[in-house]
């Protein structure tokens, strides 16, 4: 084998540590980015959730207020209509978390 000398030792030595350093730092940057990207997930999920509830709550207020007025049954939306609602709000919410 060849023989290596001290300072090629040293400079070889310090070029890993250098890359290792740098590879750890990275990650760590990368990490804090995931860690931002699922906290504002969570925040527009909590938002969305909250929206639709608000819409759920006034679509409800208003079907009891046609109720009473005679004649206008016909005219309340169907169960199909609030599931298609919901269907549509939760593929909103998701594409929005698949592109974070």
């Amino acid at each position: 084998m060849d023989r290596i000398s001290e300072k090629g030792m040293i400079t070889s030595m310090q070029a890993l540590v250098s890359s290792v350093r740098s590879l750890w730092e990275q990650q760590n940057v990368e990490q804090s980015e995931q860690l931002i990207a699922i906290r504002e997930r969570e925040k527009w999920n909590k938002i969305l959730e909250r929206k639709t509830l608000e819409i759920n709550k006034e679509a409800d207020t208003l079907n009891r207020k046609l109720a009473l007025v005679p004649g206008r049954q016909s005219l309340l939306p169907t169960a199909q209509t609030y599931q298609a609602h919901f269907l549509e709000a939760n593929s909103v919410q998701l594409g929005a978390a698949e592109s974070t």
